[in-house]
């Protein structure tokens, strides 16, 4: 049958075909080889450092966490305090005649005063800038 002659016609060349596919694959893998261990390192290498920089960031949501809850209650304290000074003044202020504070320095002395300390109150408040970031309300 011409489709039997057909199949042992293909026989020699498929089975010469692995013999030789197999010699060249043993060629490349040595030539690979140490490619692929190479490339396997720095696969390894750039794991471990991917580990290292979420660690890394972790820490620093910590620290930042940290600094946030410990610089809070400081920045509170002293914006506190200067709150407590400035209502004081409003207070002072508010037991006066009824007086605007102009921009020009007042003629009466007693105005004088209390426009001075509110505005060193005022000044002092500038000091919270340094807490900007917290919020107070």
């Amino acid at each position: 049958p011409a489709g039997g002659e057909g199949a042992d016609a293909d026989a020699p060349s498929l089975l010469s075909l692995p013999a030789t596919s197999a010699q060249h694959g043993e060629h490349d893998e040595m030539q690979r080889g140490p490619m692929r261990r190479t490339v396997d390192r720095l696969r390894a290498e750039v794991g471990e450092q991917k580990s290292q920089v979420a660690d890394l960031k972790k820490e620093l949501s910590c620290l930042s966490a940290s600094v946030n809850e410990t610089a809070r209650p400081c920045c509170e304290s002293v914006y506190g305090k200067y709150k407590a000074q400035v209502d004081e003044l409003k207070a002072k202020v508010a037991k006066q005649p009824p007086v605007a504070l102009p921009a020009e320095p007042p003629a009466n002395p007693c105005e004088e005063t209390v426009k001075s300390e509110w505005d060193k109150a005022l000044d002092d408040l500038d000091f919270k800038a340094t807490c900007r970031n917290a919020d107070f309300t």
